[in-house]
């Protein structure tokens, strides 16, 4: 998830983006359902896609089920690089199916981990 911040208040958050396998959404921080100041994220049962709303959603294969259902676990932003976390560098695929994305050193859109704001700015908000 990527946190955009207005240049015109230094903090402020303006937008939330999500990863969706080989795609994202971005959402203003207004549209973005909270608890207090951190954001919901709906994740899709037994998939790396992460949502702004809980719903169903058409998958690569199979179709995600992200029903909102689950446990509510509170989350810490934390800033990661290679060094800091192993999971970076991984050279095999995330997922056991052959539509699973490989490691994110790997991803040929690798602006998610290099430049995240760019990444997120590529999206528009497609939560209904």
């Amino acid at each position: 998830m990527v946190l955009g911040r207005k240049w015109r208040r230094p903090g402020a958050v303006h937008s939330v983006a999500y990863s969706l396998h080989d795609t994202g959404e971005q959402c203003s921080w207004v549209g973005t359902t909270t608890s207090g100041t951190r954001p919901y994220v709906s994740v899709a049962q037994g998939s790396h896609a992460s949502y702004v709303r809980p719903g169903h959603y058409d998958g690569p294969n199979p179709d995600d089920d992200a029903h909102g259902t689950g446990d509510v676990v509170p989350g810490e932003l934390v800033p990661i690089s290679e060094e800091s976390t192993s999971w970076i560098a991984w050279p095999g695929a995330w997922g056991d199916s052959d539509a699973s994305p490989p490691g994110p050193r790997y991803q040929e859109d690798d602006d998610k981990w290099t430049n995240p704001t760019a990444w997120a700015n590529k999206f528009s908000c497609d939560a209904s």
